[in-house]
């Protein structure tokens, strides 16, 4: 039987849905985003701790609840592609406003197509964009061998989209079944495991292939064989089912509901766990990716890393303790700790802390990493970068977005500042000066 559930914006707007119990939370905000008019972020925690794709149902849903929404912030993206490790010569940001219009800046030199509106959520291969509207439908553009294809256009109920460097994959329909576009080598045919792609919750991706998370915990893989497009055996077993799915470049990282950890793809890009690190890897509560490996937190708080050649797995501080989240970059990783430091180690140009750096790494709020460069903000709004992309301190940041040669800061009163390389967004045109310019403004 259908719920009936109300969604109610702090401006005092509503609207009242019918709902199937089999939704998810995502289906339910698209529906509610159509009926709204705007872009909305549900005020729900229900799903916190749940698999992926878990059902209203599952989450306890009643009839005739009331569900608080605000309307969605403004977002920027890049086209990372896995941070790049073998340089392209240039990358884009896309920012996209308030009212789902999208401007894009940087060295691709990809325009956005005329007209496009209602944008809620992007991704990008190395030479496209793909953005998927408030209606469930998707627009793609730009080199159509690495996914800039208008054959997508017949795709609705779309309610996700993930690339590689030259392909998409999106979830769609009420059977969350899967549908892929780009380049064949890279993901962008899916059709010898098409019959498995049905009740999907999860996309996750590498430089060239996906993983998709099934509704049962199961995992299916394709694409570039060697870059993880196949699976072990026990990603399809009925054991411990599998609750999150991350990819580095080369290899996939899966972790179970036991806190163990599955791995497939380049086996010394940390596609195989070394013997003497395997039985530290338990009770996992997250994964982590450099382009080169993984680093999983456990629920100590301590952590675990292989691959990466070797490079990643010996240098982890000895007083490291305490690890709320980690995020990486190329070949460096930046974790942030229960008091609000963060601590650095790794390769590499963003592995390069200073004694009077590390002193200034306190109160940290978000982390954000380029190619070879990481920027932290703070809790008094002081932002600090430091890598490939040249020193940077600001005041009065909010948050901060990354392509992996530029960084893009939010400040207190809305504008956007960009600094690090013009070819990957790091000195916006004139169009995008103008966009950015008061693209964060509170009313």
């Amino acid at each position: 039987m259908a719920l009936r559930l109300h969604v109610a914006l702090v401006s005092g707007k509503e609207v009242s849905l019918e709902a199937s119990p089999e939704w998810t939370l995502g289906q339910l905000k698209r529906r509610a985003q159509q009926a709204l008019g705007t872009n909305v972020e549900l005020l729900e925690k229900r799903a916190a701790g749940l698999r992926a794709g878990s059902s209203l149902a599952e989450m306890g849903f009643q009839d005739d609840e009331v569900l608080s929404a605000v309307v969605r912030s403004p977002n920027i993206v890049s086209n990372k592609c896995k941070m790049q490790v073998v340089k392209s010569p240039a990358s884009a940001f896309a920012l996209i406003r308030s009212d789902g219009s999208v401007v894009t800046w940087g060295g691709l030199g990809v325009p956005v197509p005329e007209g496009l509106a209602e944008v809620q959520e992007m991704a990008a291969t190395r030479a496209a964009f793909a953005a998927l509207r408030a209606d469930g439908t998707v627009v793609s553009w730009g080199d159509p061998e690495e996914g800039g294809s208008e054959s997508v256009q017949h795709l609705v109920e779309v309610s996700s989209l993930v690339s590689t460097s030259r392909a998409f994959a999106a979830i769609v329909g009420p059977d969350a079944r899967v549908e892929a576009w780009g380049a064949p080598g890279s993901g962008g045919c899916c059709a010898e495991v098409q019959d498995q792609l049905h009740r999907v919750t999860l996309l996750a991706s590498t430089d060239a292939a996906f993983a998709a998370l099934t509704e049962d915990g199961s995992v299916v893989t394709w694409g570039f064989a060697p870059f993880g497009g196949t699976s072990p055996p026990e990603a399809q077993s009925k054991g411990a089912p599998v609750l999150e799915i991350i990819g580095n470049g080369c290899a996939f990282a899966a972790r179970r509901d036991d806190g163990t950890v599955l791995t497939w793809g380049v086996a010394d890009r940390g596609g195989e766990v070394p013997e003497e690190t395997k039985e530290k890897l338990r009770d996992v509560t997250q994964l982590a990716a450099t382009y080169f490996g993984f680093c999983a937190v456990r629920s100590d708080g301590t952590v675990v890393t292989w691959g990466g050649f070797g490079k990643l797995g010996g240098s982890i501080p000895d007083s490291l303790r305490g690890v709320v989240s980690v995020v990486g970059s190329a070949s460096a990783l930046c974790a942030r700790l229960c008091d609000g430091r963060a601590v650095v180690w790794g390769e590499g140009p963003a592995a390069t802390v200073s004694e009077g750096l590390q002193e200034q790494l306190i109160s940290v709020q978000q982390i954000c990493a380029g190619r070879d460069a990481f920027a932290v903000v703070r809790a008094d709004g002081r932002l600090i970068s430091w890598g490939n992309t040249g020193a940077q301190e600001l005041e009065g940041v909010t948050r901060v977005f990354s392509s992996p040669g530029a960084f893009a800061a939010v400040m207190n009163a809305g504008e956007v500042l960009c600094w690090g390389a013009a070819e990957h967004g790091g000195v916006p045109d004139a169009t995008a000066q103008e966009a950015l310019r008061n693209a964060f403004r509170k009313c």
